[in-house]
Order: structure tokens, then C-alpha cells, then sequence
């Protein structure tokens, strides 16, 4: 009979909690402190993750040196005015980055190193609804901008104001006529506003009317004249820096973005040449040139920005460059993050202030901290890959891992009510009897089940089922997810250190058609069957965010749904998470042991969960499955019309081989004095020396020679 373990089993547990056990009730405290995304004065961790360092970057900020690098080489030494977009995936820290490399901690606008900086966030900013109004948006821009007016002058907000008399007003009126002679012209020519001319200041009347209008217009000016000829500093960049849009409904970003383009091209028109002036009109301008470069720095999100690019195109019919664009794609190594943390909190009284038993909270840091130790390093690069660089939820993975009880707290024990933690069981090496210190798979198991026992694939979910997506019985879908992520990393279409997702993306129909014209069926229904398990996969993958929509070459607008949803003409490329889960597969059976539970077969014990079955009916089942993968794919293999087409197209490893290579390092690391290990290898050496059979066969009197299996000695 055809079922899976969990068949019948409906996870429902968020698949970043923490253990629910002692564990986790231990170091609570000091996890929340560690994972707090609370970084402004007046928060409880603000007064401590806000404190500098000799450079002025924060204490807890793990410096990017290649990022910074980019920031200033294609943003800062510009001299020209430009507006460019700092794009990555949620999480990848672009606010931290953006603070520490320009900072900016707060509200305030800060001058730095002659460069003016007006940070905006619009995420506290502005409420985020979906009715808000276009005029919110922009007022929320244009009081960044008199707080600039208001630094520049030197003077506190309300002292400004009251110092404007007739003599400023008739300044900035002809500073506004020589500027932006546009502005006065709003003014209605009607005969009950040019009475209203009679009565007054005419310069005043008309300067109210315009502020009354347009507003941000009129404060651009102001901001203008304040740095012509209101101090005596000369700035070399006046930058703003837009973040947090997603602190907006989505459908509000384009407003934003032209909002800001508007800004730049406000503060960087030049005056009229002052040849052509005569003194006695203006004589307060004298010789001053705009000295300044205006540039704006718009974080956005890859969603957010593929609607920005669509809107722009659709509406404006202006395309955003791919020079305008500077990527946030990497982030520092995980455990340097949370090492900064710890020695922070580990350095600082502060932290203490809020606890009432300080002694508690400090011995139960140094053994969470003592942990942590022992896996720095270890996991790092897998964590922040299963999450999209996602810093904060790859630290949660990481407590996660640590608060299980079920597989790396295994050996904690209750002792009459209490339970105290003993750090040195998590060592890597153990010097206590009948305690095994724990190993890559009980890492593994607690990161794949926490404290449940049976894994559920799900839209977006970290471990996302590459090798099978069983939802439609009918049509056959194993191994055509590897086939897909085989053929998007042998056409470099693939997130990697060096790359992302510019050039190298392809729409999903164009991936099906690429695999689909490798093999020729013997019948039209087998091909249609073969082209609905890739269109499946495709789409399955896509929502498990094992592919991901180019954010250059959007093709939907789908501004207005967080949800992902897959489109056959969209451009897409494989994720740093599939490429990890891919490389996974290679480097032994634990993720295939995973996978079991979701997996429809008609094998023995397919109604017994993983971490349920005996570890040695666990391999053997793995071995047995994958002999029947085989089958399958040397069916295909025999309808290759092209082996070295084939070989260009998805590389010199067949799906099963890769699948073997994992299983024999897991016999040779977990089963190495198994008293079952004869019965392990010899199943394991059985389906290898079939599988070699049919690869040298397949390899004969051809120039590309395809991997072959190793036997387990």
C-alpha cells in the first residue's frame, strides 16, 4: 500500500520554536536578549546594543568589509548626484548596515566626514494600512527634511520659525524666483488672490501659498537656501537614506520612490548662471555654486523591489538600471554575530539592571555561552543557507538546536524537581561515562523535528522535499526535482558567493522544455506525464523557496500578496537554499532519512516514522528506496537521445549516485561497529554493483564518462 508516515499527521508547530522543556526555561533570559531585534534608545536592550565602538560602529556590529567596500565605490566616491536601491532578502541585515556604515543610530540628522545624511524610516514613520493617504507618505519625507533645515540653521525648531521677518521673506521669495521660478506661478491670478497681495508682504503671501500647496516643494527650497547661503559649511554629498519601506503596504513604494526622485531633482537644479544676474536683485547669493552631490539610498526588499522596478516600467516607462542597483547578498558568519552579542552582554552591567536574580541570570549566560562555543563555526554556513541569509531566524534554528531535549539535550536529567545543566555534555569530546557527546545527526534531528518526531513539508519551510513532491498520485514526480536543480547549477543559473540574480535567470517553462527535449518518449501521454511532474516540481520548489523570481526581471505584479505564488513564464534561478539542501543530499543520508517521512512508498514500515524506526531498518529502507529511484531514472536514461547533450545538461552525476554517495558516508560514520553493519553493506554493495553495471554500459565508447558509485568496504 502506497503511504508515508505522516500520512495521517498534521504539523501545526512553528518550525523556529525553541524546545518546550527545562531546557529552554534555563536560558530564556538570556536568549531573548541574544535574539532581541531591539535597537533604539528607550528599548530594553537599546542603551546596549546602541554603544559604540572606538570607530563609532556599534559594539555588537560584525564588520562587512566587501559590502562597505561596494557601498563606497559605487555610492559614495560617485561625484555625481545618483539614487541606487540597496536590495537582499529579509533578514540580511541592510538596516544594520546601512546604520553602522553611515551612522546613523537615530532620528537625528547626522553630519559626517562633510557629508550631510537624513535618515528616513519609514517604518515608524507611518502606520502601515493599506488607506493611507499619498499626503501621509510624503509629509513623512518632508519632516525629515525641516529637521535638516532646522540643523543647518543652528537653531532649535520654534527660534527658527520666529526669526523669519520681512527682510528673510523677501530673500527667499527671490532665492525661490532664481531657483525654482515655477513655484511662484502657483500662485492664482484670480482678483480675489491678487487683492489679497495688496494688504501685506506680497512675497509673504505668496511664500505662505506656496507652503500651504506644496509643501515639500517649498521646504526643498528652504533646505536649498539654508545651504547656499544660511551657514558657512559646504557639504560634499547631501545624502538621504529611505529604509524600512516594508514597513509599508506594498502598493505604497512606488509613491515613495518617485516621491524621491522628485527630491533629487529639486535639490540638484542649478542656479540660473550668475552672470546673467544682476547683484542688486539678489545680492546675498554673491558666488556660491551648488558644491554638493544629492544621493538617495532606497533599502528595499527583493519583493518590494520587483514591484518598484514593474510600477516604474508599467507607469512611467522608466527602467531602473541594474548600476543603480547594490546588492546586500552576503552576510558575516553566524557565530561572529552572536559572539559580538555575547561579549557585549557578557561586558555590560546594564544588562543586569532588569533581573531580579542577577546571580541566576549570569550562571545560567556563562553555560548557554559555554554551549554556543562548542558550536561555533560548526553550522554557521547550513543555518544561514536553509534561511536565505536570514541572520535573525538562522540564531533562532541555532536555539532551537540547543533547547531540544529529545537529541542534543539527551543525557540532561531531572534530579528531585531540579534541573541543572551540565555544559560539559555538550563538549566535543565528553569525559563522563555512558555519555556520548552529541554528533551531526542529533544536530540535525533537533533542527529537523525540534521536539516533535515527524517531519511535514510546507510552503517555504527550511527543509523543503527536493526529491519528491507527493500531493498529486497520478503523475510521478521523483527525482525531478534534482533533475531541475542539476540543470539550473550546470547553466550557472544558481545563487553563489559570487553572483545573484541578474543576468543568469530563466523563465520555468523555458527549465521544463531544456529537461523535457534530453529524452525521447515513445508516446505522447508519456511525455505529458513526464511535463506535468516537472511543472509540479517547478511550482513546489518555487513555493518552498528552493527557486526564487528575479528581482531585475519581474514578470507579474504581484504587489499587493506576501504569498508566493508560481507563474511558468517567470524568471527564476536556484536559491542558496537549494543549493545547500542539493550539496546536503551528497554528504550523507540525513536528509534523505528526513524526507522519508513525507515520502509515499509501498516499502515495509512506510507507516513508521523516522526517528521511530530502528537505525538500521532505517538505512536499509533508505537503500531499498533508492533502489527503486534507480529504476526509474535508468528508464530515462535510456531514452537519452544525446549523452553528451545530456552530460553539458545536467552534469557528470546521475540523481541516484548522489543519493549512494550520502548513504555510504553515513555507513561508514554511524554504522561502523553496528553488529548489523555485514547486513548493511551488503544491501549498500548489491544496488551499487547493478548501478555500475549500467554506468559503464552507459559510459561505453563515449568521450563525456558519467560518475560511477563507490562500493563500502
Amino acid at each position: 500500500m502506497f503511504r508515508s508516515p505522516n500520512t495521517y499527521f498534521f504539523k501545526n508547530n512553528d518550525p523556529y520554536a525553541y524546545g518546550v522543556n527545562q531546557l529552554k526555561k534555563q536560558f530564556k533570559w538570556t536568549i531573548s536578549a541574544l535574539l532581541s531585534t531591539e535597537y533604539y534608545a528607550g528599548s530594553d536592550y537599546g542603551k546596549i546594543y546602541s554603544e559604540r565602538r572606538a570607530d563609532g560602529k556599534s559594539k555588537i556590529y560584525v564588520d562587512q568589509k566587501d559590502l562597505e567596500d561596494r557601498l563606497q565605490l559605487q555610492f559614495m566616491d560617485l561625484n555625481e548626484d545618483v539614487t541606487k536601491f540597496l536590495v537582499g532578502a529579509t533578514g540580511v541585515g541592510k538596516t544594520t548596515l546601512i546604520r553602522n556604515f553611515f551612522k546613523v543610530f537615530g532620528r537625528d540628522v547626522v553630519e559626517e566626514n562633510g557629508n550631510l545624511i537624513i535618515y528616513v524610516s519609514l517604518y515608524s514613520m507611518v502606520s502601515a494600512k493599506e488607506n493611507i493617504p499619498e499626503k501621509s507618505l510624503i509629509s513623512a519625507i518632508d519632516s525629515s527634511v525641516r529637521e535638516a533645515i532646522t540643523y543647518i540653521s543652528g537653531l532649535k525648531y520654534i527660534d527658527r520659525l520666529k526669526q523669519y521677518d520681512d527682510q528673510f521673506y523677501s530673500d527667499f521669495f527671490d532665492f525661490i524666483e532664481i531657483n525654482n521660478n515655477h513655484l511662484i506661478h502657483l500662485y492664482p491670478e484670480s482678483p480675489e488672490y491678487t487683492e489679497k497681495l495688496k494688504l501685506g508682504n506680497p512675497k509673504k503671501t505668496i511664500l505662505n501659498y506656496i507652503m500651504s500647496t506644496a509643501a515639500l516643494d517649498y521646504d526643498l527650497s528652504l533646505l536649498k537656501y539654508y545651504i547656499h547661503i544660511g551657514n558657512d559649511k559646504q557639504f560634499q554629498n547631501l545624502i538621504f537614506i529611505i529604509d524600512d519601506i516594508e514597513g509599508l503596504n506594498l502598493e505604497h513604494t512606488n509613491i515613495i520612490v518617485e516621491t524621491m526622485l522628485h527630491v533629487k531633482k529639486c535639490l540638484q537644479a542649478k542656479r540660473t548662471n550668475l552672470d546673467d544676474l544682476k547683484m542688486s536683485d539678489a545680492p546675498f547669493l554673491k558666488d556660491r555654486e551648488r558644491t554638493y552631490n544629492v544621493k538617495t539610498l532606497i533599502a528595499a526588499r527583493n519583493y518590494s523591489f520587483r514591484n518598484i522596478r514593474w510600477e516604474r516600467k508599467r507607469t512611467a516607462y522608466r527602467e531602473i538600471n541594474r548600476s543603480d542597483v547594490i546588492l546586500k547578498d552576503t552576510v558575516p558568519p553566524l557565530s561572529e554575530i552572536i559572539n559580538a552579542r555575547v561579549n557585549c552582554l557578557e561586558n555590560n552591567p546594564h544588562i543586569l539592571e532588569k533581573y531580579v536574580k542577577k546571580q541566576v541570570f549570569i550562571d545560567e549566560s556563562k553555560k548557554l555561552i559555554y554551549i554556543l562555543k562548542n558550536l561555533y563555526g560548526k553550522y554557521d554556513d547550513m543555518l544561514l543557507a536553509l534561511t536565505h541569509n536570514n541572520i535573525f531566524l538562522s540564531m533562532k534554528l541555532l536555539m532551537r538546536i540547543i533547547t531540544n531535549k529529545q537529541f542534543v539535550g539527551k543525557d540532561e536529567i531531572d534530579i528531585k524537581g531540579a534541573f541543572d545543566i551540565d555544559p560539559s555534555i555538550y563538549s566535543s569530546v565528553s569525559n563522563k561515562k555512558d555519555v556520548a557527546p552529541f554528533s551531526n545527526d542529533d544536530v540535525f534531528f533537533a533542527l529537523s523535528y525540534g521536539e516533535g518526531n515527524m517531519y511535514v513539508d510546507g510552503d517555504d519551510y527550511y527543509l523543503t522535499n527536493i526529491m519528491h513532491y507527493k500531493k498529486h498520485y497520478e503523475i510521478d514526480t521523483r527525482i525531478l526535482g534534482i533533475y531541475i536543480i542539476q540543470n539550473l547549477i550546470s547553466s550557472n543559473m544558481y545563487f553563489d558567493k559570487n553572483g545573484y540574480d541578474f543576468e543568469l535567470s530563466i523563465e520555468g517553462t523555458e527549465i521544463s522544455n531544456r529537461i523535457l527535449e534530453l529524452f525521447n518518449f515513445p508516446s505522447k501521454d508519456e511525455v505529458e506525464s513526464f511535463k506535468k511532474g516537472l511543472t509540479l516540481m517547478l511550482k513546489h520548489l518555487y513555493e518552498g523557496g528552493i527557486l526564487l523570481q528575479s528581482i531585475i526581471e519581474p514578470k507579474y505584479d504581484d504587489a499587493k500578496d506576501y504569498k508566493r505564488e508560481y507563474c511558468p513564464d517567470m524568471k527564476i534561478y536556484l536559491s542558496r537554499r537549494g543549493v545547500k539542501l542539493y550539496e546536503m543530499l551528497g554528504l550523507n543520508s540525513l536528509l534523505m532519512q528526513v524526507y522519508r517521512d513525507d515520502i509515499d512508498t509501498d516499502l515495509e514500515n512506510n507507516d513508521v516514522g523516522t526517528v521511530n524506526l530502528n537505525p538500521v531498518n532505517r538505512i536499509l529502507y533508505i537503500i531499498q528506496y533508492v533502489r527503486g529511484l534507480f529504476e526509474i531514472e535508468a528508464g530515462y536514461l535510456r531514452l537519452v537521445n544525446d549523452k553528451e547533450k545530456y552530460y553539458t545538461s545536467m552534469g557528470s552525476q546521475f540523481a541516484t549516485v548522489i543519493l549512494m554517495r550520502g548513504i555510504k558516508e553515513s555507513i561508514d560514520t554511524y554504522y561502523v561497529v553496528s553488529s548489523e553493519r555485514e547486513q548493511i553493506v551488503k544491501a549498500y554493495n548489491d544496488l551499487a554493483k547493478d548501478m555500475e553495471e549500467f554506468i559503464c554500459d552507459y559510459n561505453e565508447a563515449d568521450t563525456y564518462k558519467f560518475e560511477n558509485v563507490e562500493n563500502v568496504i
